[in-house]
């Protein structure tokens, strides 16, 4: 048996472990995202050229004003998806980092047992893995120590 794990250290490993468990959603998220932008790209220039409003004998002039109505809606809706776009790419960069110490035994639990099975279904993973449950416990945890003292600034 090893040494114990301090509090900071059980905290940080939990929080690995939250990370690694999100890592799907993450990769998932992002073409759902690009696709969102591109529509969004449409039809903000959509509604620039056939603005709601009208009626007026007076024309516009060419180009975008920043300060119309319309153009800061649709920039403050693309600056969201662009800000939620960049946090999951910023993370599934660094959990593929963090993946990349692993042994390959540690990166095939963690991928199956924590990232896919989101630590649910010990069992389940275990069969996936051809190997004991107390082989994929141990593992995960072998793994997530592996991360937490080859990364610095993991919090």
């Amino acid at each position: 048996m090893g040494r114990k794990r301090t509090k900071q250290e059980k905290h940080i490993d939990k929080r690995i472990k939250e990370e690694l468990t999100r890592y799907y959603e993450y990769k998932e998220k992002i073409p759902k995202l690009k696709a969102r932008k591109k529509q969004c790209e449409l039809d903000y220039k959509y509604e620039l050229n056939n603005p709601p409003y009208g009626g007026s004998v007076v024309k516009m002039p060419q180009g975008n004003n920043e300060k119309d109505p319309v153009a800061m809606k649709w920039e403050k809706i693309l600056a969201g998806i662009d800000s939620e776009l960049e946090h999951c790419e910023r993370q599934v960069h660094k959990i593929n980092n963090w993946l990349s110490v692993l042994t390959q035994e540690q990166y095939n639990v963690i991928t199956v047992y924590v990232c896919k099975y989101q630590c649910h279904n010990r069992s389940h993973a275990a069969l996936d893995l051809k190997c004991g449950e107390d082989n994929v416990k141990d593992r995960m945890n072998d793994g997530i120590e592996r991360i937490r003292k080859n990364f610095d600034n993991i919090i």
